[in-house]
């Protein structure tokens, strides 16, 4: 986290070549002090923040302005990701001075990257409460419209944005915000118009800062206003995850392509979104949940991530889930279907079977780990249309083998979910922008009515399942016109959500 600081005793500047910047970053409050305290706000302006923690703890051993000597090393360890030692020194900075508003706006950027949005929330509502002036007020209450956009709150995040400029309209995140707001409710004129104020106000370095707030799948805003919408589907959550600190996530969607002769897939990327958005929103930490689409989804960026989640999850209680939306593809030998692969966004038509991931590879992966895996592809491996694509150099029909599995053998705490049998079609479902089976299976983990069947409080991994399974049989038979089967491989059950 790079350091912006304000030094402000009522409006005097202490050290030299220190400006006034934006008040959109976590800063720190330094009344003009002496030795240890200043040398201090001087290692932090240089981003040199171990001396400056040192000096800090020195300063507060002298008893050299206390509260903010614990709010600027608060502030330091923030920036090194020392989350622990930062709540501790923010806290107690706050407990010393409780109208130190800075100490509250660092403290509102801790509860933003532990996931903890409404602690963050009022942290900066309290810090404009405190605020000296309106420019302060309005820099405060600007980092609200982070939280709304990480839960895809588009309309309260687009009214927060006309308070926030009702106070100060030259605040750039301000306007960006605004303008991610309003391109997600489709008004792309407003969208474009907060945009170009962001482009003309924004500052060197607003772009890296941001992207330490703001979920990666708004990233795109950073740099261009997109031509279509791009982020997480907001999917009203009425349920929490039974275990949400156990639980890792991580949620692929890949529906563009380097190589321009795979076909793109329409709704894949905001599949993998909306996956994310429900699981966050139910709520598992922001810091367990990892996604990557198109380009950030070549094939070492996912078997990456993939052995990075295989490595956290340490111990039986956890579960990893792993969500796939996009092509699936068959390998083929002699005629017959011997595999089957995920297509990543640097995958080549022809020599898929050298640029895709194979199944066999991901079971080899995850066959001595610990705790729960769930695998969730909404993919189809039969090499027709639709989410499903065969090697350039594959000609006539293929075999589908009838004991051909993508799951492995033993499942034993594994529940391996695809979107439809090997042999029939995975359907988009244009009328919900959204595959078909990722829209039901969501529903189901959302607590839709009568998925929980025994009727316990509880939706497990196979009523979810069976759910899904009844409504896409029906709907892609009925409104389709090709019917799509999911299947489930796993052992017994597992809990998984709780109806609020």
């Amino acid at each position: 986290m790079k350091a912006r600081i304000i030094f402000f005793q009522a409006i005097v500047f202490v050290l030299v070549g220190c400006a006034p910047v934006s008040y959109t970053q976590p800063r720190v409050y330094a009344p003009p002090s002496v030795d240890y305290f200043q040398r201090g706000g001087k290692y932090i302006n240089e981003e040199n923040y171990n001396l400056a923690i040192r000096d800090y703890t020195e300063a507060i051993s002298r008893n050299q302005n206390k509260a903010a000597a614990y709010g600027n090393r608060g502030y330091a360890y923030l920036s090194k990701g020392e989350y622990d030692l930062a709540i501790r020194d923010l806290t107690e900075a706050i407990r010393l001075d409780p109208k130190y508003a800075a100490a509250y706006c660092n403290r509102g950027f801790y509860y933003l990257v532990r996931g903890e949005y409404n602690k963050s929330e009022a942290d900066w509502r309290k810090a404009a409460d405190l605020a000296s002036d309106t420019k302060l007020k309005a820099g405060f209450l600007e980092n609200i419209s982070i939280v709304y956009l990480k839960q895809g709150k588009w309309k309260t995040a687009l009214s927060h944005t006309d308070s926030v400029n009702a106070l100060r309209d030259d605040l750039a995140w301000n306007w960006l915000f605004r303008a991610i707001a309003a391109h997600q409710m489709g008004d792309h004129a407003s969208a474009s118009s907060a945009y170009g104020k962001w482009s003309t106000l924004r500052k060197a370095n607003d772009v890296q800062e941001l992207a330490k707030y703001l979920p990666k799948s708004l990233h795109v805003y950073l740099n261009e206003l997109p031509t279509t919408i791009v982020a997480t589907r907001k999917v009203p959550t009425l349920v929490s995850w039974r275990a949400p600190g156990k639980t890792r996530i991580l949620a692929v969607g890949v529906g563009d392509f380097k190589d321009t002769a795979i076909p793109k897939i329409d709704y894949a990327e905001s599949d993998a979104r909306g996956f994310a958005s429900l699981i966050r929103s139910s709520g598992i930490p922001e810091k367990n949940i990892s996604h990557l689409t198109n380009k950030d989804a070549c094939r070492n960026d996912i078997t990456d991530a993939l052995i990075k989640l295989k490595m956290a999850t340490t111990e039986s209680s956890e579960t990893a889930i792993f969500y796939f939306s996009g092509h699936g593809a068959p390998i083929v030998k002699n005629g017959k279907i011997v595999d089957a692969a995920l297509v990543p966004y640097n995958a080549r038509e022809n020599s898929l079977e050298y640029t895709e991931i194979k199944i066999s590879t991901l079971r080899e992966m995850l066959s001595d780990t610990r705790g729960n895996w769930i695998v969730i592809l909404d993919a189809c491996f039969s090499g027709r249309e639709g989410r499903s694509l065969m090697a350039k150099n594959i000609k006539g029909i293929c075999v589908v083998p009838k004991d051909f599995t993508v799951a492995p053998k033993s499942t034993m705490n594994n529940w391996w979910i695809t979107a439809t049998s090997v042999d029939n079609f995975a359907n988009d479902f244009p009328k919900e922008k959204s595959g078909l089976f990722t829209w039901y299976f969501l529903k189901a983990l959302n607590g839709e009515k009568s998925v929980d069947a025994n009727e316990d409080g509880l939706i497990s991994v196979k009523e979810a399942f069976n759910w899904t399974k009844k409504e896409v049989c029906a709907v892609s038979a009925k409104s389709l016109g090709r019917l799509q089967v999911p299947e489930l491989i796993g052992q017994e059950d597992t809990i998984l959500t709780i109806p609020r």
